[in-house]
C-alpha cells in the first residue's frame, strides 16, 4: 500500500501461524463474532456510532467496520498490535471516559487479542486511523506470520509491518475504493474529528455473512445505551424484544426468591457452594447477591407460544437464557449454556436474562466461554436451574389450573377401602397428623415442584392435598413426550392419578399392619423401579447402540449423549454435565439406595487412541470436581498397550492407578458387550460399577465382561458350586439361604475370587436357571430349590436356547 503515502514508523507483530489459527479459528464460534470483536474495539474506545459494511451491494470483497471513537496515534497503534497484552488492563478497572465527549462506560475487551478473530473472516486486517489531523493506514497480512517448525532451536519472532502516514486526499480515495457504493453517510463519518475505519479483505471462500443475522447478533450481543449505535449496511441496529409475555419476573418475585433459595440450599448441603444469597433492591433494580456472583440483575418471560425458530440465519433466536456480562451477550448461540436437557415444550417458550458482570473474571479468551468449575460457574449453573425450573412449573401449572379445580370429583371417594382407609392411616403416620383437623374425605389432588430427587407424590397433611411432584423424571418424560397437546393434558392426568395410587399403596400397607420400616423399604424400591422404568422408556436399545458407534468416529457432545443412553439402557441415572466450549463431563449414579456415581469421558477417534489423547489426568480431575468415586475412558481403540521390557504394565495402566481417584479405560465394543450381559442376566448395578471400576487392559476388560455374558464359562466348575451349596442347605432348614461369602470360604479357589466377582457369575447363573437359583444381591445370600442336577439341566436347555437365539439375530 506504498501508493497511499510513506512509512512513518514501523510494529513488530509479534505472532507465528500457528497462534494465529488457535486464536482465531478455535476460540469464536461464528464469523458474526468475528465482526463484533471489532464493534466491540469502537464501543470501547467511546465510540457513538459504529457503521458495518459486509460484501455484495455496499463494501467491494471486504468487511468494512467504521467507528467515530477516539482513534489511535502512532503509540496506540503499536499497542493495537500488543498480543495477549490489552492497555485496557491499566488498573483503572477498565473503565473508558471522555471529558469532552460526556461519556463514561465499562469496557468489554481485555485480553488484547480480538483482532486476531479477524483471521477466522479473511487473510488481511488494516486500520485507517483519523486523529489530531493525521491519517495513518496499516495493514497486517496474517501470510507473512512466520511458520514455526517443530523443534527449532530459536524460532523467528513475529515479523515489521509499517505504518503509513496518508494525506487527507490519500486517504479519502482509499476509504472511497472500498465501497461498491458510496454510503450516503460517508461525508456524516469523515468530517468527525476521530474515526477508525478496520478493512477486513482476501476474505476466505467458505465465509457466510448474512445482513440480518449480524444485526440479530449485534442488537442482542452489545450493550443497549442511548450513546450507541451500530448501523449494518446503514440499518440500523435493534434488539430482538418479544411482546405479550404471560409472565414477567424479576429478582423481587417471591416465586423467584424461593425457587433460588431452595437450589441454594441443596447445593450448599452437598458442598457445590458455599455462603447465603441476599435479595435487595439497589438503584432502580432488584437483584440477587450471591457469593462470588456479586449483585445479579435477571429477568424472566414466560409465553403461551414457543419463541423456537428452526430458520435462524436471519433473525437469531428468541428463546433460552440471554447472559449478559458488562451490557454484552454471553451466548448468542447457546440458549442453555449451564443447563442440562430441558423439558424443550416449556423452555422454547422462556426468555431468560441474566445480568452478571461477576463473571466478567472467569471469561475466556473469546469473552464466550467461562470455566465451568469455578465458583462463579456454579453459581450460574444454579441459578439457571432455579429460574428454568421456576417458569416450567409456572407454564405447568397455568395450563392444568382447569383442570385442577374439578380434581377432586375425580378420586375414588366412594370406595372406602381404596380412598379413605389407605389416607387415613397415611394421615395418621405422619408427624402431627390428626383427624380431627383432617377430612379424608375433603383431600384435593395438585401439582407441586419439589426437586428432581423428590418422589412422585407426597401427602401434605396441613394443606390436605395429595401433591404430585412436577420435577419427577416420570412426570417430565410426560411433558416431553406430549408436548403441549390435547392428547399432554389427557396424559398429565393419568399421571397425577397414578401418583395418588402410588401413594395409596403406602396407605395400604400401614393399614394392614405391615411394618413401617418395611412400607418405606417397599416404597424406595418403587421409587428406584419408577426412575428405571423411566431411564429406558423411547430408548430402542439397537438405535442406542448404533448411535454410540457411529458417534464414536468423531466424537464430542454427539459421542457423550449417545453413551448416556446406553448407560440409561442399563438402569443409570446418566446426564451430560458441562457447557458450551467446555470439555462435557458426563455424570452416571445409579438409582436406588446404594450410589456408585462416577464419570464417562468420551473420546472420539478413528484410529487407536494414544496415551497422550486419552488425558487420564483430565478424567480424574473430572470425577473429583463432582465427587465420583472414579472416571471411566471410552474409546473405539487404545494404543499403547505392549508390555515394557521389565515384563511390568504398560504405561497408561501405571497412569491410571496414580491418580486421586481411580481411572479406568473400555472399548466402545466392550461397554457394548456389558449393556447385552446386563439385558439378559439382569446384573445389579453396583455389579456393572464394579466391573467398569477396575483397572485392566481392555482385552482383560472384554474377557471379564465376556464371562459375564456367558457366567457358564467362568473360570471355575459352577456344578461344583452347585453341589457345595445344596450340601450346605442341608444343613438349615428347607430352602433356607446360604451366605454368598460362607460359599466362597469353602474353596481355595473360589476364595481366590473378589467377593463382586463371584456374586457375578451366581448372579449369571440366576438368570439362566429359570427360578430355582435364588440370588439376593442386597443380602448377599443364595439358595437351591432344586436339586444341582434339575438346576444345572435347567440351566444347560437355557444356554442352548439363548445360543440358538445369537444365532438367529
Amino acid at each position: 500500500m506504498s501508493e497511499h503515502g510513506s512509512p512513518v514508523a514501523y510494529v513488530q507483530v509479534e505472532i507465528d501461524y500457528a497462534i494465529l489459527q488457535h486464536f482465531s479459528q478455535h476460540l469464536y464460534s461464528s464469523p458474526n463474532k468475528a465482526v463484533e470483536e471489532l464493534v466491540t474495539n469502537g464501543y470501547d474506545a467511546l465510540a457513538t456510532k459504529v457503521n458495518i459494511y459486509l460484501p455484495g451491494t455496499s463494501a467491494r470483497d471486504c468487511v468494512l467496520v467504521w467507528d467515530d471513537g477516539d482513534s489511535m496515534d502512532l503509540d496506540g497503534i503499536r499497542q493495537l498490535w500488543w498480543i495477549a497484552r490489552s492497555p485496557k488492563n491499566d488498573g483503572s478497572a477498565r473503565v473508558a471516559r471522555s471529558v469532552t465527549r460526556g461519556i463514561e462506560r465499562a469496557m468489554i475487551g481485555k485480553f488484547g487479542i480480538g483482532k486476531l478473530a479477524s483471521y477466522a473472516l479473511g487473510d488481511r486486517i488494516s486500520h485507517l486511523c483519523h486523529r489530531d489531523n493525521k491519517y495513518y493506514l496499516i495493514a497486517v497480512s496474517y501470510g507473512e506470520a512466520p511458520k514455526v517448525n517443530p523443534g527449532e532451536a530459536a524460532p523467528p519472532k513475529g515479523f515489521q509491518v509499517p505504518v503509513m502516514e496518508l494525506s487527507e486526499e490519500s486517504a479519502k480515495a482509499f476509504a472511497k475504493s472500498l465501497y461498491r457504493t458510496i454510503p450516503g453517510n460517508f461525508s456524516e463519518i469523515w468530517a468527525q474529528p476521530s474515526w477508525t475505519l478496520a478493512v477486513i479483505d482476501e476474505l476466505k471462500d467458505e465465509i457466510n455473512l448474512t445482513p440480518g443475522r449480524l444485526r440479530w447478533v449485534l442488537g442482542n450481543g452489545m450493550p443497549s445505551r442511548p450513546d450507541f449505535k451500530a448501523y449494518v449496511n446503514q440499518v440500523v441496529v435493534t434488539p430482538k424484544v418479544e411482546q405479550g409475555a404471560l409472565v414477567t419476573w424479576d429478582a423481587s418475585d417471591k416465586v423467584v426468591k424461593e425457587r433460588l433459595r431452595g437450589e441454594w440450599d441443596e447445593a450448599k448441603k452437598s458442598g457445590r457452594v458455599q455462603g447465603d444469597i441476599k435479595f435487595a433492591k439497589k438503584g432502580d433494580s432488584h437483584v440477587v447477591t450471591m457469593p462470588s456472583l456479586g449483585d445479579v440483575r435477571l429477568q424472566v418471560k414466560l409465553y403461551d407460544r414457543s419463541l423456537f425458530q428452526k430458520d435462524r440465519s436471519e433473525s437469531g433466536r428468541s428463546e433460552g437464557f440471554f447472559v449478559m456480562v458488562r451490557d454484552r451477550l454471553l451466548n448468542p448461540d447457546d440458549p442453555k449454556l449451564f443447563l442440562h436437557d430441558p423439558s424443550y415444550g416449556a423452555f422454547n417458550r422462556m426468555q431468560i436474562f441474566i445480568w452478571a458482570d461477576g463473571l466478567d473474571s472467569d471469561l475466556l479468551a473469546d469473552r464466550e466461554r467461562l470455566h465451568r468449575l469455578a465458583p462463579t460457574g456454579v453459581e450460574l449453573e444454579i441459578l439457571q436451574i432455579a429460574l428454568y425450573r421456576a417458569g416450567r412449573n409456572k407454564l405447568t401449572a397455568t395450563e392444568s389450573h382447569a383442570r385442577l379445580e374439578s380434581r377432586v370429583a375425580e378420586l375414588p371417594i366412594i370406595a372406602r377401602e381404596y380412598l379413605r382407609d389407605p389416607l387415613t392411616a397415611l394421615i395418621m403416620n405422619e408427624p402431627g397428623g390428626d383427624l380431627t383437623a383432617v377430612n379424608p374425605g375433603q383431600t384435593r389432588m395438585t401439582i407441586e415442584a419439589n426437586g428432581t430427587n423428590g418422589p412422585l407424590s407426597k401427602l401434605d397433611v396441613a394443606g390436605n392435598r395429595i401433591v404430585t411432584n412436577v420435577d419427577h423424571p416420570m412426570y417430565v418424560t410426560m411433558l416431553e413426550t406430549f408436548g403441549r397437546s390435547r392428547r399432554s393434558q389427557e396424559a398429565q392426568k393419568l399421571v397425577e392419578m397414578f401418583a395418588v395410587a402410588d401413594l395409596l399403596l403406602k396407605g395400604r400397607l400401614l393399614d394392614l399392619g405391615v411394618d413401617i420400616d418395611i412400607v418405606d423399604n417397599v416404597m424406595k424400591w418403587r421409587e428406584a423401579q419408577l426412575r428405571s422404568l423411566q431411564a429406558g422408556f423411547k430408548q430402542s436399545p439397537d438405535l442406542v447402540i448404533k448411535e454410540v458407534i457411529d458417534t464414536s468416529f468423531k466424537g464430542h457432545k454427539p459421542f457423550e449423549q449417545a453413551l448416556a443412553k446406553l448407560f440409561q439402557l442399563m438402569g443409570f441415572y446418566a446426564e451430560i454435565d458441562g457447557a458450551s466450549g467446555q470439555k462435557d463431563v458426563l455424570v452416571i449414579a445409579p438409582v436406588g439406595e446404594e450410589e456408585r456415581r462416577f464419570t464417562v469421558e468420551a473420546k472420539g477417534s478413528k484410529k487407536a487412541l494414544s496415551n497422550d489423547d486419552a488425558e487420564i489426568s483430565g478424567a480424574a480431575a473430572h470425577a473429583i470436581e463432582v465427587g465420583a468415586l472414579f472416571s471411566v475412558v471410552v474409546a473405539r481403540e487404545f494404543a499403547g498397550f505392549s508390555r515394557q521390557a521389565d515384563g511390568s504394565e504398560p504405561a497408561i495402566l501405571k497412569e491410571c492407578r496414580a491418580q486421586g481417584v481411580g481411572v479406568s479405560i473400555i472399548t466402545v465394543d466392550a461397554l457394548v458387550d456389558l449393556y447385552e450381559a446386563v439385558k439378559r442376566h439382569q446384573y445389579s448395578l453396583p455389579m456393572i460399577a464394579e466391573t467398569l471400576a477396575e483397572i485392566c487392559s481392555p482385552e482383560e476388560k472384554k474377557q471379564r465382561i465376556a464371562e459375564m455374558r456367558n457366567p457358564v464359562a467362568a473360570n471355575f466348575d459352577w456344578r461344583d458350586v452347585f453341589d457345595e451349596l445344596w450340601s450346605m442347605q442341608q444343613g438349615t432348614a428347607s430352602q433356607e439361604p446360604v451366605s454368598t461369602l460362607a460359599l466362597r470360604q469353602a474353596r481355595p479357589e473360589w476364595k481366590a475370587m473378589s467377593r463382586e466377582s463371584f456374586d457375578q457369575v451366581l448372579v449369571g447363573l440366576d438368570s439362566l436357571s429359570g427360578g430355582l437359583l435364588k440370588v439376593n444381591t442386597s443380602q448377599h445370600t443364595v439358595n437351591l430349590l432344586q436339586a444341582p442336577e434339575m438346576v444345572a439341566s435347567k440351566i444347560a436347555a437355557s444356554v442352548e436356547g439363548s445360543s440358538g437365539a445369537d444365532k438367529n439375530s
